[in-house]
């Protein structure tokens, strides 16, 4: 089914959206180690704008706890003092890793040939993916698979009986572009599934992502899904926004999945929107500035430089500039992002 979506003009006041920080997440019991890891070691940050209203938060999976690394630290300490230390060997580079969860209407993994089955609507050609179940429950029914795609990258799908804590999915909800459309409101979930994917450090993140997105689409095909809740993207998409979205291979269509978009009003009436997710690719995130009249031109504006910066592996340097037709001219100044201004993000006004 195709996907429509309608915009309508922004109308003071505008509520001021907010995307809660969750810290670490916990959970009681787990299926496999890995997904402990995933829980227990994820790195949260996030920082609220008085002016935007929203907040980011990124993810990580690290190998091992950082306990587990102190207690290996001073092991080694008391071995070097007795034997004398010894050359360590150069620690290889962790391979990067997406994640996001796929929200379930009902705690139920779908079967691994379904996911199989599916993936080819959104693979590049000569694009495989093998699917293996890894662990099973005590009706024997599979709790994890596992899967490894042909061109070399590997990952996983685990069943979670619970609704992801803290409300962070809901609350992603309000930065996807499926909340554009017309009485479009994310259903209640009452599972989800971890959808983690090792990528190769030898491939670009751009292509990373697209393979990350093709399987997360599958699985999302393949389960009884009510939403993707993507953290490094600041969103939370319709299922079938999602689908229908990743359907399609392009990144002009994709890259509204990658990130999800903060709209706030400036002082002088004026919208801001606000990118959420780029730093998936290794980019500044995008701050555009355009007439509240305009809000679906605007969007369609700003995930066209999204993509533009996408496609050519880095955002238009401070001084060059942009436009929507080859005589437009929209300078491009680099500010402080509005949630972290720590960071810098590519700044344009829509004239």
């Amino acid at each position: 089914m195709a996907w429509g979506l309608q915009f309508a003009a922004v109308t003071d006041p505008l509520p001021v959206r907010s995307l809660l920080s969750p810290g670490a997440r916990k959970t009681g019991q787990t299926m496999m180690s890995v997904v402990w890891l995933v829980y227990e070691g994820r790195a949260a940050m996030s920082s609220l704008s008085p002016g935007l209203g929203v907040a980011t938060d990124a993810f990580s999976a690290p190998l091992r706890g950082a306990h587990a690394e102190w207690r290996t630290a001073a092991a080694m300490g008391f071995l070097n003092r007795i034997f004398g230390r010894r050359r360590e060997a150069p620690r290889e580079e962790a391979p990067p890793v997406n994640l996001a969860f796929v929200l379930l209407a009902e705690p139920r993994l779908c079967p691994a040939a379904d996911i199989q089955r599916a993936f080819g609507a959104f693979a590049a050609p000569g694009e495989q993916l093998q699917m293996d179940s890894e662990s099973a429950d005590a009706a024997g029914e599979a709790q994890v698979h596992m899967f490894r795609l042909s061109t070399g990258e590997t990952g996983f799908v685990a069943l979670m009986p619970a609704p992801v804590p803290n409300g962070e999915a809901d609350n992603g909800a309000q930065f996807s572009l499926s909340s554009f459309r017309d009485g479009w409101k994310l259903p209640p979930h009452q599972a989800h599934l971890i959808v983690s994917f090792t990528g190769t450090s030898a491939d670009p993140a751009l292509v990373r992502i697209q393979r990350f997105t093709s399987c997360l689409a599958a699985v999302t095909k393949a389960a009884p899904a009510v939403g993707v809740y993507w953290g490094n993207a600041g969103a939370t998409h319709d299922a079938e926004f999602f689908v229908s979205i990743a359907s399609d291979p392009g990144i002009v269509p994709r890259i509204m999945l990658w990130s999800g978009v903060s709209v706030a009003r400036e002082s002088d009436g004026r919208l801001s929107l606000l990118s959420l997710g780029m730093q998936q690719l290794a980019l500044p995130d995008l701050l555009l500035i355009a007439s509240p009249s305009s809000v679906s031109g605007a969007i369609e504006t700003m995930f066209d430089l999204l993509a533009y910066a996408a496609q050519r592996g880095e955002a238009p340097p401070d001084g060059d500039t942009v436009g929507r037709t080859a005589d437009e001219r929209l300078p491009v100044r680099y500010v402080p992002s509005p949630i972290d201004p720590k960071k810098k993000v590519w700044h344009v006004v829509l004239e």
